[in-house]
């Protein structure tokens, strides 16, 4: 499943990529991995990316939902651009209904871009981006 602004492995530019710097972080204090203390943050120049897979179905009713909403928060304390892309189960969506996975994403301030199913366990897979302050609004 790739997003409509991705490219296939084969296609992917190499130029560039000397500017990405990627942070791993648990859910417990995701505001961490934007520290200010290290030579390459600029968060002026940062587009964040949340990566999900595998982590929500090991997640006690209420935390994945909690987690959507905190990484949105993150992002706004810091007015910070994001986005967020799972391959993991949404919580209250039993099935792969795409209209209860933009209700469950909405309600944790995130637009769905791309929607995929797929067998097993974490059957969902998307990509979304951070809601605009007029969409929250509206």
């Amino acid at each position: 499943c790739w997003s409509r602004e991705c490219h296939p492995p084969a296609q992917i530019p190499t130029r560039g990529f000397e500017q990405c710097h990627l942070r791993a972080s648990d859910s417990n204090g995701p505001i961490a991995i934007f520290s200010t203390n290290n030579k390459y943050d600029q968060p002026d120049d940062w587009h964040a990316i949340f990566l999900f897979g595998w982590v929500m179905i090991y997640l006690n009713e209420g935390v994945p939902s909690a987690l959507l909403n905190n990484t949105n928060d993150v992002l706004n304390q810091l007015n910070l651009p994001g986005s967020l892309v799972f391959a993991d189960r949404l919580e209250n969506i039993p099935g792969g209904d795409e209209a209860l996975g933009i209700e469950e994403l909405q309600r944790n301030r995130w637009t769905l871009k791309d929607w995929c199913l797929k067998p097993g366990l974490a059957r969902h897979m998307g990509s979304t981006d951070l809601m605009s302050r007029t969409e929250i609004i509206l």
